[in-house]
C-alpha cells in the first residue's frame, strides 16, 4: 500500500492539477449555472443593521465596502487598530458618495477578541447602540499563530477565534431574536454566519480538547487553528438548533490572498501556502467575500450548513475542500455549546436585550 500524500502534497499536486486543465474549468463554468455576482446579486438591505468583526482587512474589509453599497441603515465593523477603522470609512465614502459624511451608517468599533469578556462587552457598549441587528458576521481571526494565551488564559486562536465571538455573539442574541420578530411578516430573516475555514480538517482527532483549552501549546498550532475553526461551525450548527428564528450557517471563503498568514509561525506548510498565493487557487479578498456574502444575504439556504464558494455544500475532505465528518457529530456540538453556556454564564447582557433572552 502506497504512503497517503501529507497535505502539502496534495496541495502542490492540486495546484499543478489545475493550471493543466484551466480550459477544462473554463468550459465547465460556462455551462453551470450563473456564479454569484454581489452587485446583481445582493438584494436592497434599506433598514437593515449589520454586524462584521475584522472589517478592517482582507475579506471584512471587502465584505464592508460591499455591502455599503446596499443602502443599509448601519454597519458596525471591528478591528484591532482604529486608524485602519477610519481609513476603512474613507474608502467606503469615497466608493459610495450617498453615504453620509457624518459617517453615521458606518460605525468602527474597537475590539480585540483575544481580550477580555468583559473588554469585548464594554467595546460593544460603547458604540453599539442600534435596537435591531439583521446580519452578524463572526469572520475576525488568527491563523497558526506562535503559542500563547488570550487575556482570560485560553488558547489564543480557539480564544480569539472562537470564544471572543460566542462572547459576542451571547451580548448580541437577545436583540437579534428582537429584531426576528418585528420583521417577521416582513419575510425577512435575521442571519449569523460564521466564517470558518477548510482548516477545519486539522482539528485533533477528538475535535475539541475540552481538557486543553488552556494549554498553549497543545498539539501543533495547526491542530489548534483546525480546532478553532471547527468549533465556529459548531456554534452555527447550536444557533440553528435551538433559536430556529435566527438562520445560522458558516462558511469557507476559500483560498484567499490576505494577510492572515502574516502573523502565523513560518513552517514548511505556510511555506508552500505562501508560494501558491499568485497561482489560479488563490482569490483576491473581493472575491473571497463572495461566500460569506450570499450566506448573509441570500434568501436560500439551510440552517446550521457548512458552505464552500459559493453556496456549495461540501463532499468529502480532499487537498482544500470538503468537510470533516466531525462536523455532523451532534453530541459534540452539544457538548461545545453546553461548555460555552457554562463558561460564559454571569455575563452580563446589553440592557436593552436582556428581557428579549429571557422571553425565548
Amino acid at each position: 500500500m502506497s504512503k497517503p500524500k501529507s497535505l502539502c502534497e496534495q496541495l502542490d499536486a492540486s495546484s499543478e492539477h489545475f493550471n493543466r486543465n484551466s480550459h477544462l474549468n473554463t468550459s465547465a463554468k460556462s455551462k453551470s449555472i450563473m456564479p454569484f455576482n454581489p452587485v446583481r446579486d445582493i438584494p436592497d438591505l434599506s433598514g437593515k443593521v449589520i454586524f462584521i468583526t475584522g472589517g478592517t482587512s482582507g475579506i471584512g474589509k471587502a465584505a464592508v465596502l460591499a455591502l455599503s453599497a446596499f443602502n443599509p441603515a448601519c454597519i458596525y465593523f471591528t478591528g484591532r487598530n482604529a486608524s485602519a477603522g477610519s481609513a476603512v470609512i474613507s474608502e467606503a465614502q469615497k466608493l459610495h458618495p450617498s453615504l453620509s459624511s457624518s459617517s453615521s451608517s458606518l460605525v468602527f468599533i474597537k475590539c480585540d477578541l483575544s481580550s477580555s469578556r468583559e473588554s469585548i462587552r464594554a467595546a460593544l457598549a460603547n458604540k453599539f447602540d442600534s435596537s435591531r441587528l439583521d446580519i452578524f458576521i463572526a469572520n475576525a481571526g488568527i491563523m497558526a499563530v506562535p503559542e500563547g494565551l488570550t487575556a482570560e488564559g485560553f488558547e489564543v486562536q480557539f480564544g480569539t477565534n472562537y470564544l471572543g465571538h460566542a462572547v459576542l455573539l451571547r451580548l448580541l442574541r437577545p436583540i437579534m431574536l428582537r429584531t426576528a420578530q418585528k420583521t417577521a411578516h416582513e419575510g425577512s430573516q435575521v442571519r449569523f454566519v460564521a466564517v470558518s475555514s477548510f482548516g477545519h480538517t486539522m482539528a485533533p482527532p477528538s475535535g475539541i480538547e475540552f481538557d486543553k483549552l488552556k494549554v498553549p501549546d497543545a498539539g501543533t498550532k495547526w491542530h489548534r487553528y483546525g480546532q478553532s475553526k471547527l468549533a465556529d461551525i459548531l456554534l452555527a450548527k447550536g444557533m440553528a438548533k435551538r433559536y430556529p428564528n435566527i438562520s445560522s450557517v458558516s462558511v469557507h471563503p476559500g483560498l484567499v490572498r490576505t494577510e492572515l498568514g502574516g502573523r502565523a509561525e513560518r513552517s514548511p506548510f505556510l511555506f508552500i501556502m505562501e508560494s501558491l498565493r499568485w497561482t489560479p487557487l488563490y482569490k483576491s479578498p473581493e472575491k473571497g467575500a463572495h461566500n460569506l456574502l450570499w450566506a448573509a444575504t441570500t434568501a436560500t439556504l439551510e440552517d446550521g450548513k457548512y458552505y464552500e464558494p459559493v453556496g456549495k455544500t461540501p463532499g468529502k475532505p480532499n487537498s482544500y475542500s470538503g468537510m470533516a465528518a466531525i462536523c455532523d457529530n451532534e453530541a459534540l456540538a452539544d457538548r461545545l455549546w453546553e461548555w460555552t453556556e457554562k463558561e460564559l454564564d454571569g455575563l452580563d447582557l446589553l440592557q436593552y436585550g436582556s428581557s428579549v433572552e429571557r422571553e425565548q
